[in-house]
């Protein structure tokens, strides 16, 4: 079977409505030490994939038929009313999403007014990816010195922004050393990724 698309994602950025700088959190500076890569699926193909694979291994699948509710739920005995009638089986998949048929016939599911939030993702193509935490990995390594750490650091941020002027706003320093400590060499490696 052939992999899943998908795109290795080494971190997450936070840009919040109010304004304010971006906050960046890669993986590999996480408080619990563990994996430092993750990535993202493009859910239909997945799903698809999925029920493929379970149909192959001898699932019985029913698609396009809705659940009104659950008549019985049992370790081994699950039987449920549907648009066609009664099913029983063994075992129960809930693939419902948000409608949340377990959650609800368990009682499970509650809102929590205080935390009706709204996120908000996309997914573009041909934009400027941040290179990762190369950096991060190599720090953590003890493989570069503060200035290093400093002339990479001043090149990811103007990589970014284009401008001496508002690296320097983001960085808390003066214009020219930033300008001075931007890595020609790397800054010409971020363009072309």
């Amino acid at each position: 079977m052939a992999p899943a698309p998908k795109v290795e994602k080494k971190g997450a950025e936070f840009i919040l409505g109010s304004g304010g700088e971006p906050s960046l959190f890669p993986f590999s500076l996480g408080l619990v030490p563990g994996e430092t890569t993750s990535f993202n699926l493009e859910r239909a193909p997945f799903d698809a994939r999925l029920l493929d694979v379970a149909r192959q291994a001898g699932a019985e699948v029913s698609e396009g038929v809705a659940v009104s509710r659950l008549l019985r739920l049992e370790d081994g005995r699950v039987e449920m009313a549907t648009d066609e009638g009664e099913i029983a089986a063994r075992f129960l998949v809930d693939a419902s999403g948000q409608a949340t048929l377990l959650g609800k016939h368990l009682g499970l599911r509650r809102v929590l007014p205080h935390l009706k939030k709204v996120a908000c993702f996309g997914h573009f193509e041909n934009v400027w990816r941040r290179p990762g935490d190369d950096v991060a990995e190599e720090i953590l390594a003890g493989k570069l010195s503060a200035e290093e750490v400093l002339n990479r650091y001043c090149t990811l941020i103007y990589a970014e922004t284009g401008s001496d002027q508002e690296s320097a706003r983001r960085l808390g320093l003066d214009r020219r050393t930033v300008k001075a400590r931007v890595d020609g060499e790397l800054l010409a490696k971020l363009s072309r990724t």
